[in-house]
């Protein structure tokens, strides 16, 4: 089956229309400094402060102590509070909050997001309007199994996808419970959308695509919890 970015992130084609449409979102992040090197020339250098890599736009707000790591860029409207640290890539689209002592790692964050304080989110794709709250990590990494590599399943099919590092595709409008680690979809009725950990959801209220889960090896949620996923 194929898995389309933009079945989840309506922008994606208008915002990237360079990429390939059918470009698999783990390859996606795993080249994100290449990336954002190559997307930063089609900018307004005038709109923009650069120094060493790091693109801030004029009416972007980074407050003291973040740590911006290049490449990076900072579009217009963008908050970035003190104590986050951005790392190993990071593209934020126009108007994307970014909490207090958040990590975010070779991630494209899309329009309006908002990651609030404690948060990590590694090697993913987050689309727009989209709502995480306080704690949540969307871990990047297998770090209790022999066989790292990352396979995730969409509509009951397996995908090998042959990378060790790859978080999340997420959909438009998701929202999250806060404090928690996600590996499986808790649908809620009070959410636009649900996400998972090394998931995707379907654009929009009414959709019934099923998110796409990484397979897991056959044990308890207690004894995963216990060994916690890996964030690298």
């Amino acid at each position: 089956m194929a898995l389309r970015i933009q079945d989840y992130i309506a922008s994606f084609r208008e915002c990237f229309p360079f990429l390939d449409p059918m470009i698999e979102p783990w390859k996606l992040t795993t080249d994100v400094p290449r990336f954002i090197e190559g997307f930063a020339t089609s900018l307004d250098a005038s709109a923009f402060h650069k120094s060493a890599g790091v693109l801030v736009h004029n009416d972007a707000t980074i407050e003291p102590g973040a740590i911006i790591k290049p490449p990076a860029i900072i579009s217009a409207a963008c908050f970035v509070a003190s104590t986050a640290y951005l790392r190993g890539g990071v593209l934020l689209d126009r108007g994307v909050t970014i909490g207090p002592a958040c990590e975010v790692k070779s991630t494209i964050v899309l329009d309006s997001s908002r990651l609030a304080h404690l948060c990590f989110v590694g090697d993913s794709l987050i689309g727009s309007d989209v709502n995480l709250e306080a704690g949540v990590v969307v871990a990047n990494h297998w770090n209790e199994r022999a066989e790292q590599r990352i396979t995730v399943r969409v509509g009951g099919q397996s995908i090998q996808t042959s990378v060790v590092k790859f978080g999340a595709l997420i959909g438009d409008h998701s929202r999250s419970v806060p404090m928690r680690s996600y590996r499986r979809a808790p649908f809620s009725p009070h959410v636009r959308s649900s996400l998972a950990w090394g998931s995707s959801t379907k654009v929009g209220r009414k959709s019934k695509r099923q998110p796409m889960l990484r397979e897991r090896s056959p044990r308890s949620v207690t004894q995963l919890d216990q060994a916690g996923p890996g964030a690298s």
